[in-house]
């Protein structure tokens, strides 16, 4: 079989991003196995974010420098497309049409499923039946600024009455975030392989739309997904199959987003599934 070689320079910028380009990348082993994929690294790419496509169990090679005519393809910007050729369509197929469009002959098609990260057998934190919540209502990443609906103020209350029901609840947060009440702490800055198999392993989670709720979604776990503005009045979680959308674009109170969470099966004590509220 004649190998093919493609180039991806710099590809996106947040943590949900490199999730899913590296399920893509996964797609792109899984697909064509005569393609060697060579990924550029530049000061675009955060160093932490590089383990993400070993979490999939990736096949690629970093690379410092390289030279066009070694690659059958090269794609040095990887972004999605705006505005959107589809206005629903998933930032994953979105990534592939971009691929596919510079790359002629590779023909990814990307899977209603996205594939799962390898999550440890190992239990990382010591609690049966807990579920996470983060540290607070916005994630530290730009993107998510309270203009774009990415923020919710409810996170300690919520934490309290999930505490009241019988859950443990576990935060996971960065340095100097504020601890939630009824919480214990687990630091956000585990290595990735960790904070999936926190999440995998978690009854459920509840995080804003960002990278956490992208890690949540890729481990397989069912999710609440809670969409607070107009920005996201159609939910673009649709590839995360075990998601199920809340809307509230006049904002969402925490007696709401817990009568939904606690009439739910998959909140009953003792189911070793998860929920995302995003």
């Amino acid at each position: 079989m004649e190998r093919k070689k493609l180039l991806i320079g710099r590809v996106c910028y947040g943590l949900g991003d490199w999730i899913m380009f590296s399920s893509i990348l996964k797609s792109i082993n899984e697909q064509r196995p005569d393609v060697d994929i060579d990924l550029y690294f530049n000061d675009g790419a955060a160093p932490d974010f590089l383990s993400m496509p070993a979490l999939f169990g990736v096949r690629l090679a970093i690379v410092e420098s390289w030279t066009p005519l070694a690659y059958d393809w090269s794609v040095r910007h990887l972004v999605y497309p705006s505005p959107r050729p589809v206005a629903d369509l998933h930032l994953m197929d979105a990534m592939a049409l971009v691929l596919n469009d510079q790359c002629p002959g590779l023909n990814l098609i990307i899977p209603i499923v996205a594939a799962c990260p390898m999550v440890s057998g190992e239990r990382i934190i010591p609690w049966n039946n807990y579920i996470v919540l983060p540290s607070s209502g916005v994630y530290p990443d730009s993107n998510n600024h309270p203009s774009r609906g990415k923020d919710w103020s409810h996170f300690n209350e919520l934490a309290s009455r999930l505490n009241q029901a019988g859950h443990t609840v576990v935060q996971v947060g960065n340095t100097g975030d504020p601890p939630l009440a009824a919480a214990r702490y687990v630091r956000l800055s585990q290595p990735f392989t960790a904070l999936a198999t926190i999440f995998r392993q978690a009854q459920f989670v509840v995080c804003l739309e960002n990278g956490l709720s992208h890690l949540a979604g890729h481990t397989g776990t069912p999710c609440f997904t809670l969409y607070r503005s107009k920005l996201h009045a159609r939910p673009p979680h649709t590839r995360y199959i075990n998601q199920t959308p809340i809307q509230g674009e006049d904002g969402l109170t925490v007696d709401r987003v817990y009568d939904v969470i606690a009439s739910s099966p998959v909140s009953r004590l003792g189911n070793n599934v998860s929920i995302t509220v995003l």
